[in-house]
């Protein structure tokens, strides 16, 4: 195989299925749909989960204590996807670590409602402390895209 030759391999996988999520995500979702962020508190160090785990990851204590968080947040991290993949918004699109509140973790979604002329400028609209809050769908049925997505606040 020389330079210029490519080697492409076209995969198909999909998957149908269904998943007992358990309480603690059932609840968590409920509370999308009635817009509410709801986190875990671990009773003995403090920390705040968003999203919420049954445990804590620090000194194991069973986290029994709902909380309700504040709609502001903070972006950790992002990323710009330009690419498309299946399921997935038209590119280019932003994801981004999205810290809620005092939360140890941070949530996974899209950034969005961001005015830009070019893909690339996408880049620069976002950093790592910008703020941003949720934006709901109308239509809530109590999952994660309940947060159609995150917009940075002006």
């Amino acid at each position: 195989m020389t330079d210029t030759d490519s080697y492409e391999k076209t995969f198909r996988w999909e998957l149908d299925f269904s998943l007992n999520l358990g309480e603690t995500d059932r609840k968590f979702f409920e509370g999308l749909k009635e817009k509410r962020i709801l986190g875990k508190e671990c009773p003995d160090c403090g920390r705040v989960f968003v999203p919420p785990q049954p445990y804590c990851d620090e000194c194991f204590a069973r986290t029994d204590e709902w909380v309700e968080m504040e709609q502001e947040a903070v972006v950790e991290s992002y990323t710009v996807t330009f690419r498309q993949f299946r399921n997935m918004p038209e590119p280019p699109y932003i994801n981004g670590a999205i810290k809620i509140g005092d939360s140890a973790t941070s949530l996974l979604h899209f950034i969005g409602g961001i005015d830009y002329d070019e893909p690339e400028d996408l880049i620069d609209e976002v950093s790592s402390g910008t703020v941003v809050e949720p934006v709901w769908d109308d239509d809530r049925d109590g999952d994660i895209l309940d947060i159609k997505h995150f917009e940075p606040v002006n």
